[in-house]
């Protein structure tokens, strides 16, 4: 029994600290806060990302950059439908591309579970769903963050869940445009989902390490 558990110990940790180089992700997300306002559903999104993992001597974290596209698909429109969100009836389609820095550390010695943390930037692309309108709002890149954790259940895969929060219509400009302002003097008020929206999304994933 001694030795079986060894074993087990020694399996769990090499598995947790034997994972650097490049990797290959495919998640399915669910949208959040703002982004369910815009998309008017929560399911149907899916993400890939290449990154590559190195681990640092001595530091206790490894780094993983990487680089990722995602779509976010939004409900059919309901002309008919009463709301009173500033979007009105229609939906809103959100695809991104986005860089990232990933810091991971594993919390409890022996154990294969990894925190994950890091800044990111996206590119927001929205379009209605009935394709009437071009791409709106910034075409900047927009500031995020995102947490979770993973696990490997294997040496060569590992899966994992997280939470990202962005930003995406937060200047002035934009602000204006989506509140209805004509006037370049008017003042843009606070409007929930517009000035500024906050796109937010679950990602449910499965990482293939080469």
């Amino acid at each position: 029994m001694k030795k079986l558990t060894l074993l087990l110990v020694g399996l769990a940790t090499s598995l947790a600290f034997a994972q650097d180089g490049p990797q290959l992700t495919f998640g399915l997300l669910a949208s959040q806060g703002d982004t369910s306002t815009m998309t008017r559903k929560i399911w149907g999104g899916h993400t890939f990302e290449l990154g590559y993992q190195v681990t640092p001597e001595g530091y206790g974290i490894s780094i993983r950059p990487n680089l990722g596209w995602g779509n976010l698909p939004g409900n059919q429109n309901v002309p008919d439908r009463n709301t009173l969100s500033v979007w009105g009836p229609n939906s809103y389609q959100l695809n991104f591309w986005k860089v990232g820095c990933d810091f991971i550390f594993t919390p409890f010695d022996g154990q294969a579970l990894k925190v994950i943390t890091g800044p990111s930037a996206h590119l927001w692309q929205v379009r209605r769903v009935d394709g009437v309108n071009p791409r709106m709002g910034e075409a900047n890149w927009r500031a995020g963050w995102r947490l979770g954790a993973e696990y490997p259940v294997t040496k060569l895969v590992n899966v994992g869940v997280n939470y990202t929060l962005t930003e995406w219509a937060s200047n002035r400009a934009e602000a204006k445009k989506w509140a209805g302002y004509i006037s370049d003097n008017a003042t843009p008020t606070g409007i929930d989902g517009v000035n500024p929206s906050k796109p937010a999304y679950f990602t449910v994933y499965a990482s293939y390490h080469f």
